[in-house]
């Protein structure tokens, strides 16, 4: 085994992976409930097809979008203070 450790972070390239990711997490949660959305009156149905179908839409958008600015936020922590603390120490193998 190997131990590396990782000294800096680029925020961008970590903060779009992890808004695609909870993006496409939040819609494991959203399409469902949009889906219930539409025909229980007990989610705000309307006679006008769907309980706040623009709520559905743009949540996970707007999911997206926070988590990318918190966790460019984070790296640029992380890229702070790792100098002094001195970064995340990982195990690595190589397959042979």
């Amino acid at each position: 085994m190997t131990l590396l450790t990782i000294r800096r972070v680029r925020p961008h390239s970590v903060a779009k992976i992890a808004a695609v990711v909870s993006l496409l997490a939040s819609l494991v949660f959203f399409v469902p409930f949009f889906l219930l959305s539409l025909g229980l009156p007990a989610f705000g149905a309307r006679s006008g097809g769907g309980a706040g179908m623009g709520f559905f839409v743009l949540m996970p958008l707007i999911y997206g979008a926070m988590t990318y600015v918190f966790t460019w936020t984070g790296c640029w922590f992380y890229n702070l203070l790792a100098p002094h603390l001195g970064g995340i120490e990982i195990d690595v193998e190589r397959d042979n």
